[in-house]
């Protein structure tokens, strides 16, 4: 998952402070690499515009996640809009601390003209070797990645309506080409019997090992062997839907015709990085998969408001039960319970964690609102678990008054599913948000 950064020098001839390029280039290079990046630079300092167009075409040709764009010292407008108009990744401005350079207000200057024009960007000022420096330009390269990774993500919808129209398409919803139009994202319509059949081809002896090897990351089963059983094949077949299909996610059918077929899936493939939404929620896929790869990886929560517990001050959040047991903290606390004859869901009362990154989205016609907060979760106990139907229980708390916080999002119409990343990603989401103009709700 290491992102690739690309670097480049710019500046103005007649201005003085271009000699110390080499030196702020090396150092630049060294301590990006430190912070875990793969770096391409452009070992000239950037004057005229052939270079700009070489150095733009070196950036391309290596397929970079982000720029950074130091300014060594002022430059003019034309010199870095080759760069805002060749290459088109998320870029960040370097503004190095030499007063004579003017190279912080020169940043400001460019700045307002991306702003204007309707851009995104943000800026470092420092020297390489200041602490967070680095990091803060290993961030932003994340959040470039996620973006380009947006074009080739491949969401399957398993279930979606039969062929019906007004005046628009026919098995596809006008809602999805506009999300698929918006996010770069391809959308692959499957139906739950292309996984059901597949799950039908497998033994019982092949499940029985199947199970044997996810029972080692599983919690406690009360649920029928027999259930158990036809889970691990569900489980096997969605993983060759997903290589057949070259998958990044799925948003499957599940409630009410389906209730309990792919819950406990999900749940083992959420802990192998694989999504698997079970109520065909496409949007909240796509959020959960830009969590993890603003992350590096790891396995998210989602749950919707149950109740609002004012003594407290925290949101009791629910849901039927897909998330990974990792995230119960003990696989001893992680229960997988029955849903109807072959059917299961999983009960997960999630771990204490501060802080998580809490987000959502909503929205029509290319038009989207993401809910960016960060917050913590309290530990839930075990009689609490039991009284919110044993399945995942979250007790979710932010810095303000939970009231207030469900006022905010009723009146910003936000979405009742709320994804639950562990770590704070507030200021990737919002970057990623500004990047791809979607509106931000920030509590």
């Amino acid at each position: 998952m290491k992102a690739k950064v690309g670097i480049v020098g710019v500046a103005n001839p007649v201005e003085s402070g271009g000699e110390r390029f080499p030196e702020l280039m090396e150092g630049a290079v060294k301590a990006l690499k430190a912070a875990d990046l793969e770096v391409v630079s452009y070992p000239k300092l950037i004057e005229v515009p052939a270079q700009a167009i070489e150095a733009a075409d070196l950036m391309n040709a290596e397929d970079i996640d982000s720029l950074v764009v130091m300014d060594i010292t002022w430059a003019i407008d034309s010199l870095k809009y080759i760069f805002t108009n060749m290459v088109k990744v998320p870029t960040m401005y370097w503004a190095v601390p030499y007063t004579e350079t003017f190279s912080i207000g020169c940043i400001q200057h460019y700045g307002s003209i991306l702003k204007a024009m309707g851009y995104t960007y943000d800026y470092v000022y420092g020297l390489p070797g200041d602490a967070g420096l680095a990091e803060k330009i290993a961030s932003y390269a994340m959040v470039g990645k996620a973006v380009k990774l947006c074009a080739k993500m491949k969401i399957a919808l398993v279930g979606p309506r039969q062929t019906w129209r007004v005046c628009g398409p026919q098995d596809m919803s006008k809602e999805e080409w506009d999300f698929s139009k918006k996010t770069g994202v391809t959308l692959v319509h499957l139906e739950m019997e292309d996984i059901t059949r597949i799950a039908d081809t497998y033994s019982d002896e092949e499940a029985e090992a199947k199970l044997q090897e996810l029972s080692a990351r599983s919690g406690k089963s009360v649920a029928d062997k027999k259930a158990l059983l036809y889970m691990a094949k569900v489980y096997m077949a969605t993983k060759e839907i997903i290589s057949q299909n070259k998958l990044t996610a799925l948003a499957a059918e599940c409630y009410p015709n389906y209730g309990g077929l792919m819950n406990l899936p999900s749940s083992w493939l959420a802990d192998e990085g694989i999504v698997v939404d079970t109520e065909g929620d496409i949007g909240h896929t796509f959020i959960i998969n830009i969590l993890n790869l603003l992350a590096g990886g790891g396995a998210v929560a989602l749950g919707e408001a149950g109740s609002i517990d004012r003594e407290r001050n925290i949101l009791p959040v629910a849901h039927e039960g897909s998330t990974a047991m990792s995230l119960a903290g003990d696989l001893s606390r992680a229960q997988i319970n029955p849903s109807g004859e072959l059917g299961t869901f999983v009960g997960v009362p999630l771990k204490a964690m501060d802080p998580i990154t809490v987000s959502s989205i909503v929205g029509n016609g290319g038009n989207y609102k993401v809910l960016i907060a960060k917050a913590r979760t309290l530990d839930v106990s075990y009689d609490e678990w039991v009284a919110g139907g044993s399945k995942l229980i979250v007790n979710l708390q932010f810095d303000q008054d939970v009231q207030e916080v469900m006022d905010k999002l009723m009146a910003e119409g936000m979405d009742h599913h709320f994804v639950l990343k562990e770590g704070d990603y507030t200021k990737e989401m919002a970057a990623f948000c500004d990047y791809m103009g979607f509106e931000k709700v920030i509590l």
